[in-house]
């Protein structure tokens, strides 16, 4: 089985490369220097010299403010680069599994299982909720991956959350962190693992997989600044709406883990574990 993984100079994509290869599998990954999304036939040319029995589609465009301003970029490559990569796989009878996000529900009533209808709050979220119907609607046998708050550490890649704090915080720099919004983190090196293992387990339609604990992205930074044994007054507790973001964000979210649980036997790897895993790779504990 050959296994395609675009967005592969990114956090989640590089685990998954390195994920497959550490298996044993054959794996290549591809990213926007390959092909833009946007760009139908070149999505196509790429794949079909790389031949896939499957495509990791982790690429997307995740700034959310960015999205909610430049619609028109989001649309493009968020949900028409996610058609053409759907296509181009059946077309050769490639398997898809895509990457999706919490986004795709409002935040009133979380946390969400997979059969909780989607109403996106904001722009992002449209877009990779049309992400989701353009690769269930191409083959059955497709699935998408509900994900949320990726964290994690690899050479070169941008900021996450967690990284953010761990940087700033390190630095003695004040931070302001929201306290009502609840959600599960998820490391990456531990979705990585579980997306390859829903794939072997022949999983298709929806499955939910994020962190195995609820913690808002307040008590998150305290547990950073904890681990760190600096002062937690430098974390400002602030609400949402005194950010001044130009998108609307969800505040009680979460993703429910149940079928994934069943599926694999096993919870989600829970945020105080993943956080010692993030330091011990940076080499800050361990």
């Amino acid at each position: 089985m050959r296994v395609v993984v675009t967005g592969s100079t990114g956090l989640l994509g590089r685990k998954v490369l390195r994920t497959a290869l550490g298996r044993g599998w054959d794996a290549v990954g591809i990213s926007r220097k390959d092909a833009e999304l946007s760009d139908g036939g070149a999505v196509r040319k790429a794949l079909s010299k790389l031949s896939p029995d499957v495509v990791v589609h982790t690429a997307a465009w995740t700034d959310v403010d960015g999205c909610e301003k430049d619609r028109e970029r989001a649309w493009m490559v968020n949900v028409e680069g996610t058609r053409h990569i759907a296509e181009a796989c059946r077309e050769f009878g490639a398997k898809v599994v895509y990457i999706s996000t919490d986004y795709v529900f409002d935040g009133r009533y979380g946390p969400y299982g997979e059969e909780v209808l989607p109403h996106p709050l904001n722009y992002y979220g449209w877009t990779k909720l049309g992400g989701e119907v353009a690769v269930l609607s191409s083959s059955e046998g497709n699935l998408v991956v509900r994900t949320m708050v990726l964290y994690g550490w690899a050479e070169g890649v941008r900021s996450n959350f967690v990284l953010w704090l761990l940087e700033n915080l390190w630095e003695g720099r004040r931070v302001k962190v929201v306290t009502d919004q609840w959600g599960n983190p998820t490391l990456a090196d531990d979705l990585a693992e579980a997306v390859l293992d829903l794939l072997e387990a022949g999983c298709s339609g929806i499955v939910n997989y994020a962190g195995g604990d609820f913690w808002t992205r307040y008590e998150m930074a305290l547990e950073v600044a904890g681990r760190l044994g600096v002062d937690q007054g430098l974390i400002v507790p602030v609400r949402t709406d005194q950010l001044g973001q130009v998108a609307k964000r969800p505040l009680r979210s979460g993703l429910k883990t149940w079928r994934a649980e069943e599926i694999l036997g096993r919870r989600p790897m829970g945020f105080r574990k993943g956080l010692t895993c993030t330091l011990t790779q940076m080499g800050v504990e361990g």
